[in-house]
């Protein structure tokens, strides 16, 4: 029993000195005298690395480079557009200098077929209600106050007038088919083709009709049109120029042929000083001395057509003038 105890205690005190923990020096130590610290080991620093980050930026919305290019479009398109602009006011401005082509010998005309022209020297038949007899008239050199405007091509119808038919500035024929272009408006012919015909049908011209004095007259599109009385047959043709056509009526209670009736309300004019024609529809007419007047006898009426041209001297429309003469019909 005792030695049962003794081997227990042995083994417990080997035990307990196993548990014994065994230090050992670090050979950074050896061999340094008592009181000496080993050195310090280094600091390590660390530093913070900061990386660049790149920020890729977000795509641009869907069409936005269609977008910038359309507007690059309309900008270049702009200009292309300011710059025809500014040619178009400038060859509208300087046209007569620039298509002024001076013509050596005036190209051929022709008359169309089933024109009628006005003999050289008429004689207007006498009223049907009076016995009273028409003088001869002779024409006589009349010195005018106004002159045409410009007419480049010298075709007969001015820059203006032009303008108004379609017909081409540097050339007297624009449809090449053999009459001027003044010659086929003058004759309500179209300047511009040979289809169609009729100067009616271009579009270029409209016809002014009054029901109560019975009459039709050409007049052209772009003209205003002011009725001052239906009734009394007044109307007025205005250009964009200002100058403009009136058509008025005089009472000839007489029912005196068309040359006394004006020398009676004129003292002073001779017969040579004016100038007789006839429409297309068969009417026998007058001008006055300053040949800005037309006169016409119906039914103890006289249907007056004037041009005004202001204070001008020079007249942008006479062949338009003379064309809506032309076209003037009395409807019986």
């Amino acid at each position: 029993m005792i030695l049962e105890e003794t081997k227990q205690s042995i083994k417990e005190e080997v035990v307990k000195k196993e548990d014994v923990p065994i230090y050992a020096m670090p050979e950074k130590f050896f061999g340094l005298e008592p009181g000496v610290r080993a050195p310090e080991a280094p600091k390590v620093i660390i530093k913070e690395i900061i990386k660049e980050v790149l920020v890729t930026p977000p795509p641009p919305p869907k069409g936005f480079g269609a977008a910038r290019k359309r507007k690059k479009l309309y900008i270049i398109l702009g200009i292309i557009g300011a710059i025809f602009l500014l040619g178009g006011i400038s060859v509208y401005v300087f046209r007569g200098q620039i298509f002024k082509k001076p013509i050596a010998t005036p190209p051929k005309v022709v008359t169309p077929a089933n024109v009628n022209v006005a003999p050289e020297i008429p004689v207007i038949p006498p009223s049907q209600a009076t016995p009273t007899s028409t003088p001869e008239i002779v024409e006589e050199e009349t010195l005018l106050f106004w002159k045409n405007a410009l007419d480049s091509d010298g075709d007969g119808l001015t820059d203006d007038e032009e303008l108004t038919y379609g017909t081409d500035f540097s050339k007297p024929d624009s449809d090449s088919d053999g009459f001027l272009d003044g010659h086929e408006v003058f004759h309500l012919y179209n300047p511009v083709g040979k289809t169609p015909v009729r100067l009616l049908d271009t579009g270029s011209v409209k016809i002014y009709k009054n029901t109560a004095k019975n009459f039709d007259i050409y007049y052209p599109s772009p003209w205003q049109v002011e009725v001052v009385s239906e009734d009394e047959g007044h109307a007025m043709f205005i250009s964009p120029t200002g100058e403009f056509v009136q058509v008025l009526l005089e009472e000839n209670n007489q029912h005196l042929p068309i040359v006394n009736w004006y020398l009676e309300q004129s003292p002073g004019v001779t017969v040579g000083n004016l100038e007789t024609f006839v429409t297309k529809s068969n009417l026998d007419g007058i001008k006055s001395p300053d040949r800005l007047n037309a006169y016409f006898s119906s039914d103890g009426e006289i249907y007056v057509i004037s041009y005004n041209i202001g204070s001008r001297v020079s007249a942008s429309f006479y062949r338009t003038f003379e064309m809506m003469l032309n076209s003037f019909k009395i409807i019986r």
